[in-house]
C-alpha cells in the first residue's frame, strides 16, 4: 500500500472538479485491496484521524475535498482495481471501486454488453458513481446508477464488512438490521424521507420498506467505503437511429420534447427514445466553431434523440420521427440524422463538447461559473425554465444552458466575468433553488450535495429529515470518522 505524506504528493488530492478551495490533509493512503482499506480505517480510528474518501475527483460539489478544523487523511480508492469479472450468462459485471467508467465500458463491450448509466465524465470511478447515484443522458430511459447495482461490498467505519445483494436485506417499515461478515448486527431506525419521485441525488435514500443496498448508493463517502460493485448489464443494441434536431423557436422545441416524453413512456409506442437532451442557443454558439454545420439561426436550440432499432418496424419508426419533427416546426434540412456508428459518434461528440467547452472558456478567460443541478416534475418544468430565462435576462449575466430535457433537469450555467459578479450570481442561483423546491423538485439531480450544497439540502428536506439522516450516520459511523463536512455541517 502506498502512503504519501509529502506536500507535493498530497496536493493533487486536495481538489475535485468543483475547484473548492481550502483542502488540507496530512497523508494520502492508496490501498489496493479490501484488507488494506480495513487497515487504513483501523489505523485512522486508533490515531483519531478523520478520513475523506477520494475516487476520480471528477465530482462537482467538493465531496472529495478534505476540510475541517483538524487535518485528517485521504483514503483514495483509485488503486482498488481487480480485473473486471463478467458473467455473460447473468448479464453482470463485478469491478473494483477504482476502475474508471470508460474501462468498465470497454470490458463490457468485448462481450457485446453495456452499462446504461452514462455520466458525462468517462474518467469517473465506479466508487464515485455509486457515491452520488450518478446519471446522465440515458437516465431518461434506463434510470440512474441505483437501478443497475446488484451487489455492493462496503467497509464500515468500524472496519467491519458488508456484502449487500439487492433483494436480500429489506427494511421492516422504517427499521432494519444489517449483518456484517464479522458477525455483528447493526440495528438501524430511520424516518421515511420526503424524497421526490424524480431524478435525484440529494442525501440518503431512506424509505419505508427499502432495500438496504440503496442506503449506500448516494451516501457520498459518509457511511462506509465501497470496495467493489456488481452491476447489471444489457446487450448493446444491434442498430440505433440518432438525431440532433434544431429549432428556430423555443416553444415548438418544448412542445416537441413534451410529446417525445409522452410517447417514449408508452410501452406500446414505436417511438421510444433512449435520450432526450437539450442545448440552448448560447450553448450551440459556444461550440459552433468546432461544429460549423450547426445552423446559424437555430435560436430555439437543439435536442438529441437516440432510438434502438433492429425490428421489422424500423421504417415505420423513422417515418414517425420525421412526421413528429415536421409537425413541431423543426429545421428538417439543417438537422442531423444517422444510423451508422460514425454518425452517432459525431452527435455524441457535439453533446459532450458543450460542457467541455464551458470549462475551456472559463479557463481561457480566467472566469468561474455557477451551474444549476435542479430537476422538477414534468408538470413544473416549463415554469422553472421560464423562470431561469427571466432571471438571466433581468441579471444581464452571461449564461449557457444544456442538459437532460427528458428528465426535466437542465444545467443552467452562469459564466462570471470577474469576482464582482459573484454576489449577484449567487442570488440568482438561490432563486433557482427556491423555485425548484416550490415546484416539488430536487436541489441536486445527479451531482450530489458534497460540501457546496449542504444548506440547500436542508432547505429542500427540512430539519427533521436532516436529523433522520444524521441518525443513520450516527448508527453506522458514531465517531464521524468518514466524510467530515460532506452532506452535514461539522
Amino acid at each position: 500500500m502506498i502512503v504519501s505524506r509529502a506536500p507535493d504528493s498530497i496536493h493533487p488530492f486536495l481538489r475535485d472538479a468543483s475547484n473548492l478551495d481550502g483542502g488540507a490533509a496530512e497523508a494520502v493512503w492508496l490501498p489496493q485491496t479490501e484488507q488494506e482499506v480495513i487497515q487504513v480505517i483501523t489505523t485512522a480510528r486508533q490515531q483519531g484521524k478523520r478520513l475523506t474518501i477520494s475516487g476520480g475527483r471528477t465530482g462537482l460539489v467538493g465531496g472529495a475535498v478534505p476540510t475541517g478544523a483538524e487535518n485528517g487523511w485521504i483514503l483514495s480508492t483509485e488503486r482498488i482495481r481487480p480485473e473486471p469479472v463478467i458473467d455473460v450468462a447473468n448479464l453482470s459485471i463485478t469491478v473494483g471501486a477504482g476502475i474508471r467508467l470508460f474501462e468498465l465500458r470497454e470490458a463490457a463491450a468485448k462481450q457485446n454488453l453495456f452499462l446504461p448509466p452514462d455520466p458525462t465524465e468517462p474518467t469517473c470511478t465506479v466508487g464515485g458513481m455509486v457515491a452520488t447515484n450518478a446519471s446522465g443522458a440515458h437516465t431518461f430511459r434506463y434510470g440512474a446508477t441505483r437501478q443497475w447495482v446488484q451487489q455492493l461490498c462496503v467497509v464500515l467505519a468500524s472496519g467491519q464488512r458488508l456484502r449487500l445483494n439487492r433483494g436480500e436485506v429489506i427494511a421492516n417499515g422504517t427499521t432494519a438490521e444489517l449483518s456484517t461478515l464479522e458477525g455483528s448486527t447493526i440495528r438501524l431506525k430511520f424516518s421515511d424521507l420526503p424524497i421526490p419521485s424524480i431524478k435525484n441525488a440529494s442525501g440518503y435514500f431512506l424509505k419505508s420498506g427499502m432495500d438496504l443496498v440503496d442506503l449506500f448508493i448516494g451516501m457520498e463517502g459518509t457511511l462506509g467505503v465501497v470496495t467493489s460493485v456488481t452491476f447489471r448489464l444489457i446487450p448493446i443494441p444491434n442498430a440505433r437511429l440518432g438525431g440532433v434536431v434544431f429549432f428556430r423557436e423555443l416553444q415548438p422545441l418544448l412542445r416537441c420534447a413534451s410529446e417525445i416524453r409522452s410517447r417514449s413512456r408508452n410501452p406500446n409506442a414505436r417511438l421510444n427514445s433512449n435520450i432526450l437532451e437539450f442545448a440552448d442557443w448560447n450553448a450551440l454558439q459556444l461550440v459552433r466553431e468546432k461544429f460549423p454545420a450547426i445552423p446559424d439561426d437555430a435560436f430555439g436550440g437543439g435536442i438529441w434523440i437516440e432510438q434502438n432499432l433492429g425490428s421489422d418496424d424500423d421504417a415505420q419508426i423513422l417515418e414517425e420521427w420525421m412526421e413528429l419533427f415536421q409537425r413541431h416546426e423543426a429545421m428538417m434540412e439543417e438537422s442531423w440524422f444517422g444510423e451508422h456508428e460514425q454518425e452517432l459518434a459525431r452527435m455524441r461528440e457535439l453533446r459532450h463538447a458543450i460542457p467541455s467547452s464551458v470549462y475551456e472558456f472559463l479557463t481561457a478567460n480566467g472566469q468561474t461559473k455557477i451551474g444549476s443541478d435542479m430537476a422538477v416534475p414534468e408538470s413544473g418544468f416549463e415554469e422553472l425554465y421560464s423562470f431561469y430565462r427571466q432571471q438571466f435576462a433581468d441579471s444581464g449575466l452571461a449564461t449557457v444552458t444544456y442538459g437532460h430535457l427528458g428528465d426535466c433537469h437542465l444545467h443552467a450555467n452562469i459564466l462570471l466575468d470577474g469576482s464582482h459578479q459573484l454576489p449577484q450570481a449567487k442570488l440568482v442561483y438561490d432563486s433557482f433553488v427556491a423555485k425548484a423546491i416550490e415546484l416539488g423538485g430536487t436541489v441536486s439531480a445527479e451531482h450530489g450535495i458534497g460540501k457546496l450544497k449542504r444548506r440547500y439540502l436542508r432547505q429542500m428536506l427540512g430539519s427533521h429529515a436532516i436529523e433522520s439522516m444524521r441518525q443513520a450516520k450516527q448508527t453506522l459511523d458514531p465517531d464521524e470518522l468518514l466524510g467530515a463536512g460532506t452532506l452535514f455541517e461539522f
